[in-house]
């Protein structure tokens, strides 16, 4: 054991020579022409079908709440007609714009999603 240091301190592994460490890892030799792809044909038209329903939930989602808040039974329905106070507050232009706003954010969503679509990823 050398002086100042404790037994434990000992390391377990052998020392490796320098060449050993820098050396550049070792490629393959033979590189396979057939290739397999991450993704298999199913998963990735899975991946293609998901997109499209996405994409168009979006879409149609966006439009009803672009477009609902401003139709004339918005707030007078008969779903709040024992909530005045409800019906008071839907009936707000700030309200309205908010769900429109909302619309309008769920259709970008999917225009995003449509024009970011890599089948790579």
């Amino acid at each position: 054991m050398e002086p100042g240091s404790s037994p434990n301190s000992r390391s377990l592994a052998p020392e490796t020579p320098l060449e050993t460490v820098m050396a550049p890892p070792l490629q393959p030799a033979v590189a396979s022409s057939h290739q397999s792809s991450p993704h298999s044909t199913g998963h990735l038209w899975a991946q293609r079908v998901f997109l499209v329903a996405f994409v168009f939930l979006c879409t149609v989602l966006g439009v009803i709440l672009v477009w609902l808040p401003w139709a004339d039974n918005w707030a007078n329905n008969g779903l709040f007609l024992g909530h005045p106070k409800l019906q008071a507050f839907l009936g707000h232009a700030f309200v309205r714009g908010l769900v429109s706003g909302v619309g309008l954010l769920d259709i970008w969503i999917g225009v995003q999603e449509a024009t970011h679509y890599d089948e790579e990823g």
